[in-house]
């Protein structure tokens, strides 16, 4: 038993480490094939060619378009090898500690990653591009005076955001795809990034909240969700009646649905509301994604039982036909 789960480690590690080899190689090749390009292009912009051209545009050519072309391709390649190293490492290597996280929790970290990567690679790829150029830059910053001033009141914001977004993630105060209340806004999350949250509400609005704004969030899915199945009930109803029917139709729901759901369900029994109506309660421990299909699925079924079982229900109430 020990020598089949070493040779099944063995062959996932091998699956794994082709597949990402097989990425990267095919990212070479593009690679390559851009820097042929580039060779071909520098070759044919040889001597000869050059001889009708002024010095100035000799000068832009080769110390300045051709560099920057190549700068270009450098930047793409080594972003998508990056990109595809980030992958591999948190979906495809089984032996990483990536592989106990949840699937929301890899998506918030790829796409936070993603964004990071973009920000700080074209910051270089634009700071390289302006030296090439012979733009000075250092002098520029140095000199700016008041514009620095108010670049800097506005950077405060931008660090704000970016501390909040890390603490975010940090804490694992939600993950893409959790449903969560903000600031009063019921959504669902979309992107974690680094200076900006997108949600997603269920009236399919976007909403764009800077990381520094979130000050309290309500996570529903961080857990399973509870659901309150309450069925309001006259005084003088029979409650043996009623618990037979409310258990028999708990069991089938079981059944019906034992993948969406954790913990069993609790028949609580006879409960006040704040009006001063009984009710009797069902508590289920579903899963995060779903509970608002399951709930009503839950209540049509209890309705319907307690219809054909003649057990009406205390008024006010909107009658429901069976």
């Amino acid at each position: 038993m020990l020598a089949l789960h070493i040779q099944t480690k063995r062959i996932n590690l091998l699956k794994s480490l082709h597949l990402f080899l097989y990425n990267g190689f095919k990212t070479i090749i593009r690679g390559g094939v851009f820097l042929l390009s580039f060779i071909a292009m520098s070759s044919f912009l040889n001597e000869k060619r050059l001889e009708a051209l002024t010095d100035f545009t000799k000068t832009l050519i080769l110390e300045k378009l051709l560099p920057i072309f190549g700068l270009i391709i450098l930047f793409f390649v080594l972003k998508r090898l990056l990109t595809r190293f980030m992958y591999y490492q948190l979906n495809e290597n089984k032996n990483h500690r990536f592989q106990f996280m949840s699937f929301q929790r890899k998506q918030t970290i790829v796409k936070l990653i993603n964004n990071g990567l973009n920000y700080l690679m074209f910051f270089f790829l634009a700071y390289s591009i302006l030296s090439i150029l012979g733009v000075p830059i250092a002098t520029l910053v140095a000199s700016a005076g008041i514009a620095g001033l108010a670049v800097g009141f506005g950077a405060k914001d931008f660090v704000a955001d970016l501390v909040n977004g890390f603490f975010i993630v940090v804490e694992n105060q939600f993950d893409v795809g959790d449903s969560v209340i903000i600031e009063d806004t019921e959504a669902t999350i979309k992107e974690t990034g680094l200076r900006t949250t997108i949600l997603q509400g269920f009236d399919g609005t976007v909403h764009y909240v800077p990381n520094s704004e979130i000050r309290i969030v309500s996570n529903l899915s961080q857990y399973d969700r509870r659901i309150f199945v309450d069925l309001p009930i006259y005084d003088e109803t029979n409650l043996e009646s009623l618990e037979k029917i409310v258990q028999q139709v708990t069991e089938s729901l079981k059944e019906n649905y034992q993948d969406s759901f954790g913990n069993d369900p609790i028949i609580r029994g006879l409960v006040m509301q704040p009006d001063g109506q009984f009710s009797f309660r069902i508590i289920w421990y579903v899963d995060r994604d779903d509970f608002l299909d399951l709930q009503s699925a839950f209540y049509a079924a209890y309705f319907k039982a307690m219809h054909q079982a003649g057990i009406p229900f205390a008024r006010p109430l909107s009658y429901i036909k069976a």
